[in-house]
């Protein structure tokens, strides 16, 4: 099942193939379907900021510093990996960090290629607020992040990405509880994203959609 989002900045699209999400609070006390879809799409979107912040000035792209470090072949292939942390603050509270590395492959006339993404997404005390709820999230351990990057004339144009990990939640009328989650994102080369599959053990396609507070 898939559900489409034109491009803003960076809303995610996403498959989630998650197992059951565990409530601490016991079964009436779970996230709801909305709330659900809400973190699923607050983490992709910080996973796909923290791709595009990972890949600035890397060599190869028509942002790229020029004489970025990097081993070029005699085809004019350009090699490299690079590292890298972002921590940023979330809207109610708590940080985002999103860290790991590069590996890129490019080459320089045509500015074509593939760049690979390593990376964690950590989230701690990361609280937002939709409605009249602020719910708090926490990684337990961090999420993985892997996938690639194709680029075209020097711009990034497809990619798709698997996320795996489990995040423990909270809010602020006194629920808890945790999910495992196993994501794949995908964005298109007309700028669409595709969101699939179920989030805390729930089909995504079939819950309703963040409203108000997101």
């Amino acid at each position: 099942m898939h559900m489409r989002f034109r491009h803003l900045g960076l809303l995610a699209g996403a498959t989630f193939l998650a197992s059951a999400c565990s409530d601490m609070s016991g079964p009436n006390h779970s996230l709801t379907d909305a709330e659900a879809a809400y973190l699923a799409e607050q983490m992709a979107s910080a996973s796909l900021d923290g791709v595009t912040q990972s890949m600035a000035g890397s060599p190869g792209l028509s942002s790229g510093i020029a004489g970025a470090p990097g081993a070029v072949d005699s085809a004019g292939t350009i090699t490299w990996e690079r590292n890298f942390t972002m921590t940023r603050p979330c809207s109610a509270g708590g940080t985002v960090t999103t860290s790991g590395s590069n590996k890129g492959s490019i080459n320089m006339d045509a500015r074509t290629g593939t760049i690979e993404i390593s990376h964690t997404l950590a989230m701690t005390d990361c609280a937002s607020r939709r409605d009249t709820v602020t719910i708090t999230v926490n990684t337990s351990p961090n999420i993985t992040m892997n996938g690639t990057v194709n680029i075209e004339s020097g711009h990034r144009s497809t990619g798709s990405f698997s996320k795996q990990g489990t995040f423990l939640w909270q809010t602020s009328d006194g629920r808890s509880g945790s999910c495992q989650v196993d994501l794949t994102i995908t964005w298109n080369a007309d700028g669409t994203h595709t969101m699939s599959g179920t989030v805390c053990g729930r089909d995504f396609a079939k819950m309703q959609q963040p409203g108000p507070g997101r």
